[in-house]
């Protein structure tokens, strides 16, 4: 099932994109700007990059298993279609949606798990203030 980590997913993947064209978040040209093509899909508008986003769902997705990270660059970066992914990974056709899946679900457990550290470290610091 498809989630709002899908979305931050995809910013990442053209992040990641553009940065290897040669820009933080852009391409060298204009026309790179304008234009971005996947393997799976022809020439479309590209839409800005939240670069912030982007930056926190690389480390979300560095801290990912090795397997699953490389399932996120061919997915989501490379833009590889299903059948291309089974070969990569060496697995069915039917295993590359679970296993983007695993990649969508341990994306949001990271920024669950970032989310709950910052409130405690929020209620620690308001507690901590009222102390003294």
């Amino acid at each position: 099932m498809k989630s709002h980590f899908d979305e931050k997913l995809k910013n990442w993947g053209d992040w990641m994109r553009r940065r290897d064209e040669g820009g933080t978040g852009w391409g060298n040209s204009v026309l790179a700007g304008m234009m971005a093509k996947t393997t799976r899909s022809e020439y479309t508008a590209v839409i800005p990059v939240d670069e912030i986003d982007a930056s926190k769902t690389d480390s979300a997705v560095n801290s990912l298993l090795p397997e699953l990270r490389k399932v996120a660059l061919l997915w989501y970066v490379k833009g590889l279609s299903i059948r291309q992914m089974a070969r990569e990974i060496g697995c069915s056709t039917t295993t590359v949606p679970v296993r983007v899946e695993q990649v969508r679900h341990g994306v949001a457990i990271w920024f669950r798990e970032q989310e709950e550290a910052r409130r405690r470290l929020i209620a620690h610091r308001e507690r901590n203030h009222f102390v003294h």
